[in-house]
């Protein structure tokens, strides 16, 4: 058995009595000019408090609201409503507060894993992984970021001239591909964790990447029909702070809800410590200044843990727009 990484301890919570949990410390922004908390932080202790109120049981599905940024000074307070309880299965209402005000809104379902004795269905169907899985996400360009998150990605993400076959497809069907795992070698002393930290993960490279589904250069003054060019003005430099900055010359974004849909019961068919998470994004929508976003989430054998739902604010800046090649 492991000790506690600091992963765990950054995201532990003190249970107070049944139905309220703290944050043992603040949850941090992803950047420092970020307007609150990291939203997979939240989500990540949120799921956090659900596992420890349904001792024995994991998550199925997590289905959550951000009302307003968290503010990374103060811990989250935690106020739980036990909407079912059984033998095998348990639902979870939760309500994130801060300084008086609800941030966030979450509801967890959880199940009892299955008895590994218990033979697998025979009608296991997925979507299939586009592409090979990167057993070795590392040999790509990484990055390090949101704290406790690495992310890779490959010069097609970077140039998507580098995938002629997306010239003819639809935005929609333009899928973009990222591995993602914890910044630590050493597995989670509470292997439960691994579900935290898929959740942690899971907000990463969603609403900041849409431009480049959209094909709008990563200096959206380049060649632009009446903005005067700006070589300054590249989200290439944000990107070297972080992929969660990458659309700020392009748009402002902020979630409104998150979903998380967890495929397996076994907590030991991922490990994000150990292995890479790979992620395969697809843009479904935009309208009325909203945009859904949606990743399968595989692990290192190809098999699909997790499928995260997203819908989004993502206003766009003057004259960006106009750029979008579909």
């Amino acid at each position: 058995m492991t000790g506690t990484t600091s992963f765990e301890k950054a995201f532990d919570v003190e249970k107070i009595d049944e139905e309220n949990y703290v944050g043992k410390e603040p949850l941090k922004m992803p950047l420092k000019m970020a307007r609150g908390v990291y939203g997979g932080h939240t989500c990540a202790q949120t799921l956090l408090v659900a596992i420890r109120s349904a001792p024995g049981l994991v998550p199925r599905s997590l289905h959550s609201y951000f009302l307003a940024p968290g503010n990374s000074n103060v811990p989250m307070r935690y106020k739980v409503m036990k909407l079912f309880d059984s033998r095998d299965s348990a639902s979870r209402y939760i309500e994130v507060h801060q300084n008086g005000r609800i941030r966030y809104t979450c509801t967890v379902s959880l199940v009892r894993p299955r008895s590994k004795d218990k033979p697998k269905s025979k009608y296991d169907i997925q979507d299939p992984f586009p592409g090979e899985i990167d057993r070795n996400a590392s040999t790509s360009k990484v990055q390090h970021h949101t704290g406790f998150i690495l992310t890779s990605y490959n010069d097609k993400f970077l140039d998507y001239k580098l995938v002629p076959e997306e010239i003819e497809k639809h935005p929609t069907q333009r899928n973009l591909v990222f591995h993602h795992k914890i910044n630590q070698d050493e597995p989670f002393s509470d292997r439960t964790n691994n579900y935290v930290a898929l959740a942690d993960i899971s907000d990463s490279a969603l609403l900041t990447t849409l431009a480049r589904v959209l094909h709008i250069p990563w200096n959206p003054t380049k060649d632009h029909p009446y903005l005067e060019y700006q070589e300054e003005r590249t989200a290439l430099f944000a990107l070297d702070l972080s992929i969660n900055a990458l659309h700020i010359y392009h748009y402002n974004a902020m979630s409104l809800d998150h979903h998380i849909y967890f495929h397996m019961d076994d907590f030991e068919s991922f490990d994000p410590c150990a292995s890479w998470l790979t992620s395969d994004v697809r843009y479904k929508r935009h309208s009325n200044n909203r945009t859904v976003v949606e990743s399968s989430m595989y692990n290192s054998d190809g098999v699909c843990v997790a499928t995260v739902v997203q819908e989004g604010l993502v206003v766009f800046h003057q004259g960006i727009p106009e750029l979008a090649k579909f």
